[in-house]
């Protein structure tokens, strides 16, 4: 569940609280809405003394696992298929062979290629004996020296096609698929197969324009499989534009699997760190909603008098919530607080702070 799902869930239970309890928040002069009157009783709250401690934020998000290379390997010549080595699933180094095309017909223009080029040199040395004794032109010479380049070229080209005629790996990773079998012929430029690369391993997530810019090229984050173990990775890439359909960034990290026993496409959730803070835990249930959607919580100073403050949630855990501001230490009502005003004189009821994830 994304943290924008789990907050408006928080604020659909304060609310639902709120109109049961029929306190509705007026004032527009204090953050909670609710006029300050001394005249009240005096009210029995529970409260727990909490204290600043230094937090890392955890967002969290659907995810799911991408290699971090596809690639279809295509024939770069024509030509019969006569040998598929490499296993469909198997790991191959880059270079090594895929398929083989059949190699007879470009054999022997190799062969062809090098017999001329034999050729073109015995004709450019003999040139050159007879220009020395001035028996032919520098014209004919550079003619015959011509003639030679061009049979290197053509070797050249000959040697070039046969090597085109094995397929082989352009990175090292899993072949994947392949899509032709021996005995099918190819051409130019059709696919032969499909190479993965799964070291490391893409993980890819959307988040909010809230939480983009939270992200750096030093956030760490967690992958927890649907069904698998919890595998650390770092922050790779960020989207510099919103998806137009939903408005959210597409996030990517980088995970290890150098042990090879991760696989792509596998569903499960993100947890993302933050940069660490100074905040303070708080039970979801101390938490309130004034008229205008600030969310609030409700302290007691020395003198047992009722103060307010506004509170922002950094990250949430089973049972409570982390917020930020407020002061260093605060004795947080977390029962009676919605009975209670700001300014009112309360009595107290201490509860040791291991009670705040249980409320």
């Amino acid at each position: 569940m994304s943290k924008n799902v789990r907050n408006a869930l928080i604020v659909l239970v304060l609310i639902l609280t709120w109109l049961i309890s029929g306190v509705f928040f007026k004032s527009s002069e204090s953050t909670e809405g609710v006029t300050s009157d001394e005249s009240l009783d005096s009210t029995l709250v529970e409260v727990v003394d909490i204290v600043a401690v230094p937090h890392r934020p955890v967002m969290k998000f659907n995810a799911y696992t991408e290699p971090f290379r596809s690639v279809n390997v295509s024939a770069e010549t024509a030509g019969a298929v006569i040998s598929t080595p490499a296993k469909e699933g198997s790991l191959v180094e880059k270079g090594e062979l895929l398929a083989q095309l059949n190699p007879e017909e470009r054999e022997l223009r190799v062969r062809q290629a090098r017999a001329t080029l034999q050729q073109r040199e015995i004709e450019f040395d003999a040139a050159r004996d007879l220009n020395a004794k001035n028996l032919l032109s520098s014209a004919e010479v550079a003619k015959a020296e011509a003639e030679l380049e061009s049979a290197r070229a053509s070797l050249e080209a000959a040697e070039l096609e046969l090597r085109r005629s094995a397929i082989r790996a352009p990175i090292s990773g899993v072949f994947n698929q392949r899509y032709v079998e021996e005995g099918d012929f190819m051409q130019r430029g059709v696919a032969f197969g499909q190479m993965l690369q799964l070291d490391p391993l893409k993980v890819i997530f959307q988040v909010s324009e809230q939480e983009v810019l939270k992200l750096d090229s030093n956030t760490r984050i967690d992958f927890q499989m649907d069904e698998g173990p919890r595998v650390s990775g770092q922050f790779f890439y960020r989207s510099a534009k919103a998806n137009d359909s939903n408005r959210a960034f597409q996030v990517e990290a980088l995970l290890d699997n150098s042990a090879g026993e991760l696989l792509s496409d596998l569903s499960g959730t993100v947890q993302v760190y933050g940069k660490e803070q100074m905040a303070h835990p708080v039970p979801a249930s101390a938490m309130s909603l004034n008229a205008s959607g600030q969310l609030f919580v409700k302290s007691v100073d020395q003198n047992n008098q009722v103060e307010v403050h506004s509170i922002n949630i950094i990250s949430d855990e089973p049972g409570m919530v982390w917020v930020t501001g407020l002061p260093e230490t605060v004795r947080l009502i977390i029962t009676g607080h919605e009975y209670v005003g700001e300014g009112q004189q309360v009595e107290i009821s201490l509860k040791p702070e291991t009670e705040i994830g249980s409320l």
